[in-house]
Order: structure tokens, then sequence, then C-alpha cells
């Protein structure tokens, strides 16, 4: 596991990235990262982060109490602690208002659909999480049956979550959904895209078992 130095830095790189590449704007999206104390370094809410420095991020505990830093902890911590919880390989969360996954969302495009042989391999494919009120418990609770099998989920209305190792493997996941998401929506705007075969899909999906444990950390 990384020290706290350097997840302060990957976070606050993640940060940018992602307002960098349009994936937030102004002060929306939210990251955290597990230290090896078993507390959590997260963003502060009400900041922008695209200019977050490593001093900015906040320690707090698994109640979400502040324990070192000035400021309040992020108001969507529960679905950062949803994934710590839920599932024990979790280094880090990252939560981003996707454009392209949001707008897949509202249109009912099923991203969990078999349609790209990389993303079956990766990822088993992006549920859709149903609506559930931001900044509240509820969208907490909405999360809580897919942190143990998927590590990135689509949010209705609200963006995506994703969940890795570290901040720049979380980063990555949430590019991932947006390029699928967008695929995807070109695909409808095109015609009816059509899904790999039930045969196909159970071969990549026996080839993600394979390849499970396998695969280098970014």
């Amino acid at each position: 596991m990384a020290d706290e130095k350097q997840l302060r830095e990957e976070i606050c790189y993640a940060g940018f990235q992602l307002e960098r590449q349009g994936l937030i704007a102004g002060t929306d999206g939210n990251l955290s990262a597990l230290l090896p104390d078993g507390t959590l370094l997260i963003t502060p809410s009400g900041a922008r982060k695209g200019m977050l420095i490593p001093e900015n991020l906040l320690v707090i505990d698994m109640d979400g109490n502040v324990l070192k830093g000035d400021g309040k902890p992020s108001v969507e911590f529960r679905i950062h602690l949803e994934f710590y919880k839920g599932s024990p390989s979790t280094g880090a969360v990252v939560h981003a208002h996707n454009p392209m996954v949001t707008a897949a969302t509202l249109a009912g495009i099923d991203m969990t659909e078999a349609f790209f042989p990389e993303v079956v391999i990766a990822l088993g494919g992006v549920p859709t999480v149903p609506y559930a009120t931001a900044t509240t418990p509820k969208l907490a609770d909405a999360i809580r049956p897919y942190v143990k099998n998927h590590a990135v989920l689509a949010l209705e209305r609200h963006g995506a979550v994703a969940a890795a190792q570290n901040p720049i493997a979380a980063l990555n996941l949430i590019e991932k959904a947006e390029i699928i998401a967008k695929t995807l929506i070109f695909a409808h705007v095109a015609g009816s895209p059509r899904p790999l075969s039930d045969i196909e899909k159970a071969i990549l999906l026996k080839r993600r078992e394979e390849l499970k444990g396998t695969q280098p950390s970014p």
C-alpha cells in the first residue's frame, strides 16, 4: 500500500485530470483513498477538485468524523464507505459527474450488455444504480447491492463511481466508463447496436475469471 504522501499526490492528480477531461465541473465530484491505519483520505466539501493541493485533503474515520485537516468531508462520503466496507480489495474511490454516463442513464441505455469484448473481460459490465437522492444516505443504500461484484457503477442522473487499488486506477475506470457510454450513445444514434452472442459472452467471462489477479496495478 502506498504511503500517505503518495496517496495525497495521486488524489490531487486524479482530481486535476477529472476537471481537465470535463468529467467534473466546478466543485463537483469527490475522491478518497484508504490509509495504512484504516482511516481515509478524502477531498473536502466545496473544493474545486482540479485545483487541490495535498495539504487540502482531510483524514476521516469510518464514521465520517474529521481526524485531520480543515473543513468538512465530501457530503457523498457514505458512498465511499460502502465500497471500503463491502469490497475489501478497495484502496481508493472516485466519484465524477461523467456527462456521457449520465446521458446514457437518462436514455435508459444498458451498459451491462456485452457490446465490447475488452469491457466484458475488464469489468464484466457497468450496471446502472437506480436513482436515489444525492448527498443523502439513500444513495449509499442504493449502491450497496452492487459494490461486491462491480468496480465501476453508473449512477442514474448522477455520473459514475469507481473503486480500485489506488486513485489512479480508479480514475482509469471512470475514464473507461465515459468511453463506454459515449460509444454506445453514438451507436444508438447510428442504428441499433448488436451485442455479442451469449456463447461469446460466456467465453469472455471465463477469460475474465482466468485473468483475475494477473493484471498489474497502474
